[in-house]
């Protein structure tokens, strides 16, 4: 199925785990323009800390309730022309809501935090490739919902984020 993305916004589900939520319109089908709500389940909130990898093991102690993992990456810092990725750490959240309380502690042990600020949804369209008016595709399993009056749509679908592919097709389509 192919849908125009209109907008974004994210949930928690039952278990507390954030879901994202795409709001579109069909586009090559039979009933072409329908609304469409699709939970993408499993994007994970992050931000980077610029700290060696040797200085896991203190983040982890200070925000082991907050975070799933740590992850060694490499990336060009926001600062500066860069000629070269630099080692840093990737700290991965259950919830984003935590995102500001974790900053918090992380600048307090004096520890530069980069795109902390990147709203979920945002960081979900950045990484994902997704914008407004894109259109995206995805495989037609997991329709969970048909017209649940209390959404204010006809199809709702619930998949995993990496089974979205984005098209861009060039669409015309009247809603």
């Amino acid at each position: 199925m192919k849908l125009l993305i209109i907008d974004a916004d994210y949930l928690s589900n039952k278990a507390g785990d954030p879901v994202i939520r795409l709001y579109g319109k069909k586009v090559d089908t039979h009933d072409e323009g329908k609304d469409v709500i699709l939970h993408a389940k499993g994007f994970e909130p992050y931000f980077y800390a610029n700290v060696e990898w040797s200085a896991k093991e203190d983040v982890e102690n200070a925000l082991k309730q907050y975070i799933k993992r740590i992850e060694l990456v490499k990336r060009y810092k926001p600062i500066g022309y860069q000629t070269e990725k630099s080692e840093m750490i990737k700290i991965v959240l259950f919830n984003p809501k935590s995102t500001p309380e974790c900053r918090k502690i992380v600048e307090a042990m004096d520890i530069q935090v980069m795109e902390a600020d990147v709203l979920f949804k945002n960081r979900f369209l950045i990484d994902t490739g997704i914008s407004g008016m894109s259109v995206i595709e995805f495989d037609q399993i997991g329709k969970e919902l048909n017209h649940y009056s209390n959404l204010n749509c006809h199809e709702l679908y619930i998949v995993n984020y990496k089974d979205i592919r984005v098209t861009n097709d060039k669409v015309n389509i009247e809603y």
